[in-house]
């Protein structure tokens, strides 16, 4: 069987690029928070699956199997598309051009704004797909990844790759594997097609700062480790003083958003949690 699909970014908490908005998704809303503003409204979408931010604009995967856009003030930008079915849907967002971003059905679909209007394009038919711009992607099969240049990088033996993101400045990807051995991090140039750096992570919640280089990884209920993905190294450890079912991390490695077993969620500065502070609600989780 294929291994589900892993999101690096968050797909039901997440920031946009700038680090200045949180989205969540609630059981009946989308919850939209400026952090700037101190202000949250909600969207009414019921049980949407998955969520991805950018700019200007808003994609959700609804509960009826659509991509609907608007803009961070609910108004809506075009009609809303069918979107293939996805056992485990996530976006998976390119770092640069235009907005888009990858479904990760089976096959994949590549999904951007072209001028204003939506469109679509199957992105392979590989194990996974990374997009590092509308129409340039990074795919996954067996124990290869292949460039846009149409290098390949060797995946550790016996390997799957579960997730990736491309870096903000799209010179690197962050690859999640899994095989026999565990699963493990790799840090991977996309310039020079080699692996630059690879740690072993657990089973928890994995997520990466595009900008900052920095990844949050969850290493028990409440507890979770930092790695720097320049050095492979992890660099501070923290535990919070409750369980957490969710959790996203801004581009910048400045704040976390949390969802605990709760079901509350918070945001937090990250220099907070490593020095384990409480930390403020900013969304209420109604």
């Amino acid at each position: 069987m294929k291994p589900s699909p892993v999101s690096l970014v968050g797909s039901r908490l997440c920031f946009d690029p700038s680090g200045a908005v949180v989205v969540a998704i609630e059981p009946d809303a989308i919850a939209i928070a400026d952090l700037r503003a101190g202000k949250t409204h909600r969207l009414a979408y019921p049980h949407a699956r998955a969520i991805v931010a950018f700019a200007d604009q808003l994609w959700i995967a609804t509960s009826d199997e659509c991509l609907a856009r608007s803009d961070f003030a609910g108004r809506p930008l075009g009609d809303p598309i069918a979107l293939p079915f996805a056992a485990t849907g996530a976006f998976v967002p390119a770092p640069c051009g235009p907005p888009a971003a990858v479904w990760t059905s089976t096959p994949a679909v590549a999904l951007f704004d072209d001028l204003g209007a939506l469109r679509q394009i199957d992105a392979s038919d590989a194990d996974a797909t990374f997009p590092l711009t509308a129409r340039r992607h990074l795919t996954a099969r067996g124990s290869r990844l292949t460039l846009p240049s149409g290098s390949t990088v060797a995946l550790p033996p016996g390997t799957t790759a579960l997730g990736g993101v491309v870096m903000a400045a799209g010179n690197q990807i962050v690859v999640l594997v899994a095989g026999a051995g565990g699963r493990q991090l790799l840090a991977i140039s996309i310039g020079t097609a080699q692996v630059v750096q690879r740690c072993a992570v657990g089973t928890g919640i994995v997520r990466v700062a595009t900008r900052r280089g920095l990844v949050v990884a969850q290493t028990g209920p409440a507890g979770f480790e930092v790695i720097d993905v320049r050095s492979g190294r992890t660099t501070a450890t923290f535990e919070l003083a409750y369980d957490v079912l969710d959790l996203a991390i801004d581009p910048d490695a400045q704040r976390c958003v949390i969802r605990g077993a709760s079901g509350t969620i918070e945001v937090c500065e990250l220099a907070d949690m490593l020095q384990g502070l409480v930390v403020d609600g900013v969304v209420d989780g109604e």
